[in-house]
């Protein structure tokens, strides 16, 4: 069986049969066979979202909270009605999105991967405050919470660079880059503007044709201010030195803050790439600078620190902390200097100085249970807690302590300042809670299922995990776009240690492929041509429909067959013309049609088997036992179990006749088919021909129908032939049966909502199994695992023309089935797609709507046949799909996307519209676990997660 499978598929990379029926009912039912590979990489565009505070570093009149009545802002109050705009760091120019903050907060959302500037600034007094920071959106972060406290904002002065030559003469021309982002040249004098630049440190970048790149960091005062670049000529062979720092202390902070009078130790680091000999230079505005000291460092660089006495301030009334900018300068003899600088925060001797030492043990809240956090301070004082923003209901007591009882599910932003109320001092902290629901222990049952809901809570906590059971979560996406889903999972009662969670991805079966397939389903230029008929000929069908009207829905609205009128007697070898495209051109033209003479190989019941009379090597024509076969097997295997479980074809149909027409041509298989059915067929040829639709028009395209019921299907070959072909053939011919009952009914029904292409196919694959030619022989094995090894590769509802698109749609199909729903009822309904399925389900009270069906669908295909439950809300009860199939292909139900031990952090995949991705979590010790999702979209990710006794 597994040869008969490699022969199955290899037969199609040259453009001949493949067994599986077309792509939908209406005139579009080609299937082609491509490398029965994995699918092409969806677009991967998750989409995210920033989100941050603004506060007032300093004001208009110092750096310091509101003291004076005449002051217009405090520092540290969270800034509304800041405006905060965005722009690409590579196209700074121009502004993506502003926002104005409401309670100091601002969010920006559907944002894609890329490198992003957010400048936020507001008008105070006479001063232009703002603060400029750069955020990286990584693909697969979607997420972003700036910073622990709130965005400071700070004075701001215009920098004006001047560029000059190793003798001083000023350089024109020069590109100037500031901070990466924004780009100017320099006017003949050498100098170039950049206005409302912010207090603080900031990298300069120059570069002009023959002079070597140029690159320092400056610090700012927020005044005003003057930097110069020197210009060294290239071609001299000499290399700019690369220069590290400024370090701050031990721990190497980039900014930090100290008490006037204290001293600070700093560093920098320099490289000697041309021999020189280099000299540091300290130097700061206020304070001052003690002896300094030079010594080799790896790679034969040279460090350089130095011990800086913070100054003693003439403070305000009321200020708190000011700024110090610090230097250093680096020269190496042959005409390079490069200059480093940094802000220190210097603070006022009483207004004694601390820092939050406490950060939430849980921000994963419970609904309708109290939340509690203790603040504690680096230093003992009498501290004053503000709560400058946080949801309603949550307090601080004059001791720090914070409560909360959620009341629905969803996040709580928080922001808490803290001041020391002797010296005026404060602090603030920001974080975000979570409140969720709690997943119970097993207590002795096999397994559990919770769902958390898309936009209803992605969070939970699980209790009392053992390491002796496992966690599936099966992230969904409901969205219409492309969203993933995060991960993060800890001990809750773990060392402080332990509840930063590290990646802890220990298995990852499907790493190589992570939303972008390892192997393709690479399509050569025939097969694409069959995609792009199968859509151009979609749209056809409705067109079709429109024009079948209502003479149509007399015709088709009897079930029984209809006698054959006395002047339609015909006999066996009977010759009769039909015409038949022969290549995959769409629209088609008069070239790409054949008038096939063929001849009556057999006379059903229900149908007529004509074979093209000029069949060509390589291909086969069929014996009389065949013919014989697939006329007795279409009488009374496939029409009535067809017809029994989806309806009624056109009867007597558009020719009068009750039976239908099966058409053999190697014509189809030249457009790498297996077989379709083409519902222009349906119109008559008067009508194609008056129809501005069709024929009446001057692009020359033209449409022939046969007038008939018909079915145009694949011949044998040498490499398909005899009880393999023929099984396959059958099952096709169910497989369209299906589209073109599907496609009656609903276009009796309303000609303009026909059904959607997933369910239309899963309902004709289904067919293929009701009428005994499906499972029953393995046939549709290879469309089933392609979807189960990567699942999340493959949407339900946005069908394309892929293996696993197959797979999705029938193994859905299949559970429907399974469940109880009546095929025929999704066939004869108003209805289409998610809606006919809701409808359906909710009836038979499989489901109180559609995602709670898909949810027990997803648990399905992780649970069924895995000995777990013997439910059968959670096994397909028709097919195995962790065994091997009667074609010899291995099943193993769906497949994980990752194994992780807890505490850990991950990663989905991107997931289009209704795909699934798989991860198992384990435990490593007992305990309750914080178990928290995210997702990209804003609302369409939800998840099943199941909870199961074993591992």
């Amino acid at each position: 069986m597994k040869a008969i499978k490699k022969l199955l598929i290899a037969i199609m990379i040259s453009g001949t049969l493949f067994f599986l029926g077309a792509c939908g009912g209406g005139i579009g039912s080609i299937i082609y066979n491509p490398d029965p590979v994995d699918p092409p990489s969806p677009p991967i565009d998750p989409k995210a979202f920033i989100t941050g505070y603004v506060s007032y570093g300093e004001t208009s009149a110092m750096a310091a909270p509101e003291a004076q009545a005449p002051l217009r802002a405090s520092a540290g109050d969270l800034v509304n009605n800041a405006a905060v705009e965005l722009r690409k760091k590579s196209d700074y120019g121009t502004i993506l999105a502003t926002v104005y903050t409401l309670k100091g907060k601002f969010t920006f959302a559907d944002l894609s991967a890329a490198e992003y500037v957010i400048t936020a600034s507001i008008i105070d007094g006479a001063a232009v405050l703002k603060r400029e920071l750069a955020v990286t959106v990584e693909s697969g972060k979607y997420e972003y919470n700036i910073g622990s406290s709130p965005i400071e904002l700070v004075k701001t002065g215009d920098l004006t660079i001047f560029a000059k030559d190793a003798a001083g003469a000023a350089a024109a021309n020069v590109m100037v880059t500031l901070d990466g982002a924004r780009n100017a040249y320099t006017d003949a004098a050498g100098t170039v503007t950049f206005p409302e630049i912010t207090r603080g440190a900031h990298e300069i970048k120059a570069a002009k044709a023959g002079f070597t790149d140029c690159a320092d960091i400056i610090s700012l005062a927020g005044i005003a201010q003057t930097a110069a670049v020197v210009m060294v000529p290239s071609g001299t062979g000499l290399t700019r030195p690369e220069v590290s720092g400024l370090y701050f202390g031990p721990a190497g902070v980039s900014e930090p803050a100290v008490t006037e009078g204290e001293t600070l130790e700093i560093s920098v680091v320099s490289n000697n790439p041309n021999g020189g000999t280099l000299a540091f230079a300290w130097s700061a505005a206020a304070g001052s600078f003690g002896a300094q000291t030079e010594s080799a460092a790896a790679g034969g660089s040279v460090e350089s620190r130095a011990r800086w006495v913070a100054p003693l301030v003439a403070w305000a009334e009321g200020q708190i902390y000011s700024y110090a900018d610090v230097y250093a300068s680096v020269r190496d003899g042959k005409g390079f200097v490069v200059g480093r600088a940094g802000r220190v925060k210097v603070i006022r001797k009483t207004a004694s100085k601390f820092s939050i030492t406490s950060y939430p043990a849980s921000l994963l809240l419970q609904l309708n249970q109290q939340f509690s956090y203790q603040m504690t301070m680096s230093a003992a004082g009498n501290y004053k807690f503000e709560k400058l923003d946080g949801p309603s209901g949550l307090s601080v007591s004059a001791a720090g302590l914070l409560t909360f009882t959620p009341a629905a599910y969803g996040d709580y932003n928080a922001v808490i300042r803290v001041t020391e109320t002797a010296g005026g001092y404060f602090q603030t902290q920001k974080f975000v809670m979570t409140a969720a629901n709690s997943i119970a222990e097993l207590s002795g049952a096999a397994f559990s299922k919770t769902v958390l809901k898309p936009a209803g809570g992605l969070s939970t906590i699980i209790k009392n995990l053992k390491t002796t059971e496992h966690l599936v979560a099966i992230g969904y996406n409901k969205s219409s776009s492309y969203a993933s889903f995060g991960l993060a999972a800890y001990n809750l009662s773990a060392a402080e240690a332990l509840k930063s969670p590290a990646a802890a991805v220990v298995e990852s079966e499907g790493a190589d492929f992570a939303g972008a397939a390892a192997v393709h389903e690479n399509l050569g230029p025939e097969q694409a041509a069959a995609i792009k008929m199968d859509l151009a000929r979609r749209a056809n069908e409705r067109t079709a429909a429109r024009l079948r009207g209502g003479e149509a829905a007399e015709r088709a609205a009897g079930a029984a067959r209809a006698p054959r009128s006395a002047d339609r007697q015909v006999a066996a070898d009977d010759l009769k013309d039909f015409y038949s495209l022969n290549s995959l051109a769409w629209p088609p033209r008069e070239s790409d049609w054949t008038r096939v003479s063929a001849k009556l190989r057999a006379i059903g019941a229900s149908c007529y088997v004509y074979e093209d009379t000029s069949t060509p090597y390589p291909y086969l024509t069929l014996s009389d036992a065949e013919a014989e076969r697939i006329k007795n097997s279409f009488d009374n295997e496939v029409y009535p179990l067809i017809t029994k479980n989806f309806g009624a074809e056109p009867n007597p149909g558009i020719d009068g006749d009750g039976r239908v027409y099966i058409l053999f041509t190697y014509n189809v298989n030249k457009q790498s088919a297996a077989g379709y059915f083409d519902s222009t067929n349906q119109l008559t040829q008067a009508v194609l021909d008056s129809s501005a639709d069709y024929n009446k028009n001057s692009s020359g395209y033209k449409y022939y129908s046969n007038e008939k019921e018909i079915f145009y299907m694949a011949v044998p070959k040498n490499t398909l032939k005899g009880e393999t072909y023929l099984t396959n053939t059958l099952g096709v011919l169910a497989h369209e049966f299906q589209h073109m009952i599907n496609w009656n009914q609903h276009s009796l029904i309303n000609p303009d909502i026909l059904e959607e292409s997933w369910l239309n196919e899963g309902l004709s694959q289904l067919a293929q199994d009701k009428a005994g030619y499906g499972y029953q022989y393995g046939t549709l094995s290879f469309v089933i695992e392609p979807f189960l090894r990567y699942p999340e590769s493959y949407s339900l509802t946005k069908f394309q023309f892929g293996l696993g698109y197959y797979g999705n749609a029938y193994l859905f199909a299949r559970y429907l089935a399974d469940r109880g729903v009546n095929p025929m009822n999704l066939v004869k309904s108003s209805k289409i797609g998610r809606a006919n399925v809701e409808a359906e389900v909710k009836r038979i009270g499989a489901a109180s709507d559609f995602d709670g069906f898909f949810e027990d669908f997803a648990a399905a295909l992780y649970l069924s046949n895995s000995g777990v439950t013997n439910d059968a809300k959670y096994n397909f009860t028709s097919i195995n799909i962790r065994t091997v199939q009667k074609d010899g292909t291995k099943l193993s139900g769906l497949r994980l996307n990752s194994t992780v031990y807890l505490p850990t952090t991950y990663k989905s995949p991107s997931l289009s519209e209704y795909a699934v991705s798989a991860v198992k979590c384990t435990s490593q010790s007992a305990a309750d676990y914080k178990f928290n999702m995210t997702d990209s979209s804003g609302g369409g990710i939800g998840a099943v997660i199941l909870r199961i006794n074993g591992q």
